[in-house]
């Protein structure tokens, strides 16, 4: 599983290739509505074979020639063999909060590295180079819909203004208009450096930000801020160098950033030119990965490398942690 979306009381998640529906009217005992099988890509399919569901790792160190046809490739087989880059493993795939915006049944809210979304009758998950649309018409029984094709490398999905997707890449974000629901179309894109890409969008501004040091081979650390009041032509605002920028969360005028090693961040965007300059606060006791500030209480939601954090964000200059619920599950303060 990689990802999670919830509208009312059904809770949608990928189980590798398939979509499960979850009833979690009662969260301490979910039920199982649904299944919809063979909808998403397979982490490796072999006409012959089937798809791959198991393996056991052997550390390789091999030679490639730039010539070889598998050069730059991320996996590939060579006879009963299966090589497959590390940080691709599916253990080890990103994974954050899917979300939607109100349609008949309220959804739940995004993190900024969500790869679901809900927006009135529809689930719209990325599936690496694809957009592909469920119907919900019958919340517990979703049915597979269409698929877009978007660009290779996609990996973040953020609903916007009821009929607005925005889908970060590794080269760039793209935005797609959901006007005719099962069959979203591309509005217009903003390229950039190679690097991984959150995106949240308040007020017609888009927050995107780039990091190195992942699988997406970027060499950049930077916050792009671009105006995206007309979706067909967006364009850059303003640039700033961060440390590690991974997830970020917008409510008012503060922007929550969480700068992994370096912790969660706080900063005033009211002048949108000046925001390296108005850091209001800065959490170091945290290595953060994903934050979700909550649009009506003063909390933000903080994935940790060792848990999961809460803060108080009553006053965003003085950011006080509320909790933590520790990953190893065996403790909780």
């Amino acid at each position: 599983n990689v990802d999670v979306a919830v509208k009312g009381n059904i809770m949608y998640a990928d189980n590798y290739i398939d979509l499960i529906a979850l009833d979690i009217t009662d969260p301490t005992n979910p039920i199982y509505k649904a299944r919809t099988t063979d909808v998403f890509n397979s982490f490796a399919l072999d006409e012959t074979l089937g798809h791959l569901v198991y393996y056991q790792e052997t550390e390789v160190t091999e030679e490639i020639d730039c010539t070889d046809p598998n050069f730059g490739g991320s996996w590939w087989q060579r006879g009963n063999d299966v090589f497959v880059l590390d940080d691709l493993a599916p253990a080890n795939q990103n994974a954050g909060g899917g979300s939607g915006n109100v349609g008949g049944l309220p959804a739940g809210i995004a993190g900024s590295f969500a790869s679901f979304s809900v927006i009135g009758d529809f689930l719209y998950v990325i599936d690496d180079s694809s957009l592909d649309a469920f119907n919900l018409s019958d919340p517990c029984n979703p049915v597979f819909f269409s698929e877009t094709f978007v660009e290779w490398n996609i990996e973040t999905l953020f609903p916007y203004k009821d009929d607005l997707l925005f889908i970060g890449s590794q080269a760039g974000m793209f935005i797609f208009n959901t006007s005719n629901p099962g069959n979203p179309s591309y509005v217009g894109e903003f390229q950039h450096a190679r690097a991984c890409d959150p995106v949240i969008v308040k007020d017609d501004i888009a927050y995107v930000t780039l990091r190195d040091g992942s699988t997406c081979e970027g060499f950049v650390n930077q916050l792009d801020v671009i105006d995206v009041s007309d979706p067909f032509s967006p364009f850059l605002i303003a640039t700033f160098p961060m440390q590690n920028p991974h997830g970020i969360s917008i409510k008012g005028n503060t922007l929550y950033m969480c700068e992994g090693e370096h912790g969660l961040k706080a900063f005033d965007v009211t002048s949108l030119e000046e925001i390296d300059n108005n850091m209001i606060d800065s959490r170091t006791d945290v290595h953060a990965y994903d934050v979700i500030a909550l649009p009506h209480k003063d909390v933000a939601l903080v994935i940790g490398d060792d848990g999961f954090y809460q803060y108080n964000i009553s006053d965003p200059s003085k950011l006080d942690r509320i909790s933590l619920i520790r990953a190893d599950r065996n403790s909780c303060e």
